[in-house]
């Protein structure tokens, strides 16, 4: 009696594994796919140095903070992954979060992220909406993207808000940020 009650238990916990982790694989595939989905993991650096942040990987992209947005490696600094010799990294600042990169050549340590794999593909914006590098924020925007607008789609972004993780141009110059996800198709 005791061996059945023991194996028919055994079978109910094999069971239960099964169907959590079916469900866990399924929610893992029908929510954001790894591929165009941003993921910032916490990333070290040497103590001791700063880093200019682009809003794109190049330094001819826009530059938050009037130009002179930069983190010091010796904060918080989460990395998505790399771009060319670019890092994708977020950070917190006095007034939220910036996403932004940062080069390579400018690290003194030697570092390397996995490698971004992004969309690249043209969607138009459905009604006006905040664009900024700010996901954390609906209260720091870099400005607005008006319907009809077109932008080039990256990625997804969830952090408790859906986000597009787009580029556009801003007076001639390359800009990367976030519009929320139900503002593009």
């Amino acid at each position: 009696m005791m061996n059945k009650t023991i194996r028919m238990m055994t079978a109910l916990c094999l069971l239960l594994a099964l169907v959590m982790t079916s469900a866990a694989a399924s929610a893992n595939v029908m929510t954001f796919p790894e591929s165009n989905s941003l993921n910032f993991q916490y990333k070290g650096f040497l103590g001791g140095q700063t880093f200019k942040v682009y809003s794109g990987p190049g330094r001819h992209y826009w530059r938050g903070a009037n130009g002179w947005a930069k983190v010091s490696s010796d904060e918080a600094i989460y990395c998505a992954g790399q771009e060319g010799n670019w890092l994708l990294v977020t950070y917190s600042t006095s007034s939220g979060t910036r996403v932004g990169y940062v080069t390579r050549e400018d690290i003194s340590e030697n570092t390397s992220a996995k490698a971004l794999h992004f969309d690249y593909t043209s969607r138009q914006i459905t009604k006006q909406c905040i664009f900024t590098d700010d996901p954390s924020s609906l209260n720091n925007p870099i400005g607005y993207i008006n319907a009809g607008a077109t932008v080039t789609y990256l990625a997804d972004y969830y952090n408790g808000l859906n986000w597009a993780y787009v580029e556009s141009v801003i007076d001639g110059t390359p800009i990367r940020g976030f519009v929320p996800a139900d503002s593009i198709r």
